[in-house]
C-alpha cells in the first residue's frame, strides 16, 4: 500500500491515490489505484468520493416504520373492498366458464 500524489494541471489541486500492486493469472504485476482524497493547503488529505469534490451521500436504509395517516387508512380499506369484489366477481366467472365447458363438452359428445 502506497500513496501517490498526482496534480491536475487545470485545477491545481493535488490528488492523492492509494496503489496497491497484485499478479493476475498469467503472473504479470498489476496495479490498481484508488481516489483517497486531495491535498489541501496544509497539505493534510481531505477524504472525497471522486465525484466532483462532493462527499458521498448516506443512505437512510431503516425502513419507515411511521402509522399511516387517517386519509392513507380509508383509501387502503376502500381498496381491500374493492379487491374483495373482484375476488368474487372472478370465482362467480369461473364458475360460468366451467358450466359453459360443460355444455360444450355435452354438445359435442351428442353429435359424434
Amino acid at each position: 500500500m502506497s500513496y501517490n500524489y498526482c496534480r491536475d494541471h487545470r485545477t491545481g489541486i493535488t490528488y492523492v491515490y492509494d496503489i496497491v500492486s497484485y499478479k493476475d493469472e498469467d503472473g504479470k504485476t498489476q496495479r490498481t489505484r484508488k481516489l483517497v482524497g486531495r491535498l489541501d493547503e496544509n497539505n493534510e488529505i481531505v477524504p472525497t468520493s471522486g465525484r466532483k469534490g462532493r462527499l458521498p451521500k448516506k443512505r437512510d436504509l431503516s425502513p419507515k416504520m411511521n402509522e399511516p395517516d387517517v386519509e392513507s387508512q380509508s383509501q387502503i380499506d376502500a381498496l381491500r373492498q374493492e379487491i374483495q369484489g373482484l375476488k368474487s366477481s372472478v370465482a362467480s366467472l369461473q364458475k360460468e366458464k366451467q358450466i359453459l365447458i360443460n355444455g360444450i363438452k355435452r354438445l359435442l359428445d351428442q353429435v359424434q
